[in-house]
C-alpha cells in the first residue's frame, strides 16, 4: 500500500473537482497526466488535493483503471473509483497543517499525482479519519 496526493485541477476546472467527490473517484485527464493515475494499485491510500484548498477527501483505490471520453480525447480521463471515500470538501485540510501532521515540512503540492512517505501518510491518513469519524476540523482539534 502506498500513500498518494492527486490534484483535483480545480485551477482549471472546478467542475472536474466536483465530479470527483460526487462520484468518489480519483482521476487525471489529458495527455501528459492521464497516464498518472494508471500507477495506482488496489488498496492504495489516495488524498484528493485542490490547489490554494487542501485536501477535499480521501479513500482507497480498488485498483480498477477505467477510461471516460474528455474533451476530444475518448480517453481523455483515466480514474479510478475510491472505496471508504470520505468528502471532507466543508472543512478542506490546508497545506499548512498537512505539514504539521506529517512533521514534514517538504512536501510540495505543484504535481497532478504524488507519493508520500508510508510514515507521514499514515500519520495524516489516520488523523483525517479521525476527524471525519468526529466530524471536527483541524482548527477544532488539539494541534
Amino acid at each position: 500500500m502506498t500513500f498518494y496526493f492527486v490534484n483535483t485541477n480545480r485551477k482549471t476546472s472546478l467542475e472536474l473537482e466536483r465530479d470527483m467527490l460526487k462520484n468518489k473517484k480519483v482521476a487525471a485527464y489529458s495527455s501528459g497526466w492521464k497516464h498518472k493515475i494508471d500507477r495506482l494499485q488496489k488498496g492504495d491510500k489516495v488524498f484528493l488535493y485542490g490547489s490554494g484548498n487542501g485536501v477535499v477527501a480521501f479513500g482507497i483505490a480498488n485498483g480498477i483503471l477505467e477510461k471516460a471520453p474528455h474533451g476530444d480525447d475518448s480517453e481523455g480521463e483515466h480514474y479510478m473509483s475510491l472505496e471508504n471515500f470520505k468528502d471532507i470538501s466543508d472543512k478542506p485540510v490546508s497545506a499548512r497543517q498537512i505539514k504539521e501532521i506529517t512533521e514534514n515540512k517538504n512536501i510540495q503540492f505543484r504535481h497532478t499525482l504524488f507519493e508520500i512517505n508510508g510514515a507521514s501518510g499514515e500519520k495524516l491518513w489516520n488523523q483525517l479519519m479521525a476527524f471525519a469519524k468526529d466530524g471536527l476540523t483541524l482548527n477544532e482539534s488539539r494541534l
